[in-house]
């Protein structure tokens, strides 16, 4: 089913009914669900997508070619010698036409999806066919791609050829929180937890889940049946085309198991902190990790898997493949069965942040935040160290959230604790502080009728939808 994409579709839409030419780029890490968009798109709309496989340039203008004559119902027919015969064929068919024609997997037609390859003449020959062909043109021409990084490069690189000849550019992320609920309607309220604890709001996982089956059968069937569909092809989860092997995996297994400072790192693979930090900055380029800061602490780096499902598989399945597909996966999940519930309980923090996160696009905050982080501060006037799940600051006001999932209603000490955290140094400097508690089992009685009107009580249920 395909749920969401409002503004996504809406941008396009715009675009699409536009009295002039066209041309934007449209990108996103793998499986985010861009070609799912266009899809849903041109059911309603003219369009003819052009696949991009990582070949070399004649091999993909002969694709091409044949994917033009198969959509125009020709055969026999040649491919086209250059691109620039190419170009002239589409504004001969479509030029006096309303419709979108995208190109899938740009970095694949230019470099290859290592980049290593011989760079093609196709967007010298594209720049030459948008100033001098399509210009006359009601045409809506695409660029997608799912190097983010190599994108981005595309769209600001001032020397390339499609420099400023762009008309719009879309970075397609997560779905909302409202549409990734969509894929989990039905289940019960702990395994929609669970597995939105797990998978957040990636379109391609949530598309990968049986509403009928539980949380458990559907982690089996992602990770630990002999057919799952992880396990078979680990390499099938990265978001990027970065090959995964040798030392790139020991830092991610380190950074699964909580080691997450270049020096935890390097301690524990025996290796040079040089060396980790560069495979650490090619991991941070393919945005399978990111570099997160302390409240208040911009030296206190660490860093993080950004996709749970990744950081599921290094830490509980991918020292166990070779098991797992000889039909030993229920075997490996109960032996790491413990290990696992902790897991989830502090994924359930980044569940929390998520909710928060699309309370705050929607401007159901007091105001607007840049970003929430943590806060860890040892020795403080408190004679204890300090915690602090959920922190973020903008003007004078500062948000503090506590988001633990546990078996027991929160009460009013854990209110009162996180009061207390709230006063020491940075954070006992903003004179406006709201305080968000989390809780999966609920508030105790004292809690729900207190009458402080900067606390606000958020259960499991509220946010997935439930009526508490």
């Amino acid at each position: 089913m395909f749920y969401g994409r409002t503004e996504e579709l809406s941008i396009l839409e715009k675009r699409f009914d536009s009295d002039r030419f066209e041309f934007g780029f449209v990108y996103g890490q793998r499986r985010i669900g861009k070609t799912t968009l266009i899809d849903a798109f041109g059911k309603s709309h003219k369009t003819l997508m052009f696949f991009a496989s990582d070949s070399d340039d004649a091999s993909i203008r002969m694709d091409f070619s044949n994917q033009l004559f198969d959509y125009l119902g020709l055969s026999g027919f040649s491919a086209f010698t250059s691109w620039d015969a190419f170009f002239l064929a589409i504004k001969s068919h479509f030029g006096n036409e309303k419709m979108m024609i995208v190109f899938d997997e740009y970095p694949n037609i230019l470099v290859g999806h290592d980049g290593k390859r011989k760079k093609t003449d196709f967007d010298e020959k594209l720049q030459n066919a948008i100033d001098h062909v399509f210009k006359d043109t009601a045409l809506c021409i695409l660029i997608m791609g799912s190097n983010v990084s190599f994108m981005q490069h595309i769209i600001q690189d001032t020397k390339g050829p499609l420099y400023k000849r762009h008309t719009f550019s879309l970075f397609i992320s997560k779905l909302k929180w409202d549409d990734a609920l969509c894929f989990v309607e039905g289940m019960s309220l702990d395994d929609k937890v669970r597995l939105l604890s797990l998978i957040d709001t990636y379109p391609y996982y949530l598309s990968q889940i049986d509403p009928k089956k539980s949380f458990d059968e559907n982690l089996d069937a992602f990770f630990f049946d002999r057919d799952s569909l992880i396990s078979v092809n680990p390499a099938f989860i990265f978001s990027s085309n970065l090959g995964i092997s040798g030392f790139y995996v020991g830092i991610l297994r380190c950074l699964s198991q909580g080691l997450n400072t270049v020096k935890e790192i390097a301690s524990a693979l025996g290796a040079e902190t040089g060396k980790v930090s560069i495979y650490l900055d090619e991991l941070l380029k393919a945005e399978i990790v990111s570099k997160a800061f302390y409240f208040n602490s911009k030296r206190n780096t660490y860093y993080e898997i950004n996709d749970r499902m990744v950081s599921f598989f290094f830490r509980f399945v991918h020292s166990y493949v070779d098991h797992i597909r000889l039909g030993n996966g229920k075997q490996i999940k109960a032996r790491e069965k413990e290990a696992m519930d902790t897991f989830m309980h502090h994924a359930y923090e980044k569940l929390c942040i998520s909710y928060l996160n699309n309370l705050n696009q929607q401007g159901k905050l007091s105001r607007f935040y840049l970003g929430f982080s943590n806060f860890k501060a040892d020795n403080t006037s408190l004679g204890r160290s300090v915690e602090v799940d959920i922190v973020a600051a903008e003007g004078d006001s500062l948000l503090l959230g506590e988001c633990k999932y546990s078996v027991r209603k929160k009460g009013m000490k854990d209110y009162r604790d996180l009061k207390e955290d709230s006063m020491v140094i940075p954070l006992s400097g903003y004179p406006n502080k709201e305080f968000y508690l989390f809780s999966h089992q609920g508030f105790s009685e004292d809690l729900l009728s207190t009458p402080e009107t900067k606390l606000h009580l958020i259960t499991s249920r509220t946010m997935m939808g439930e009526k508490d």
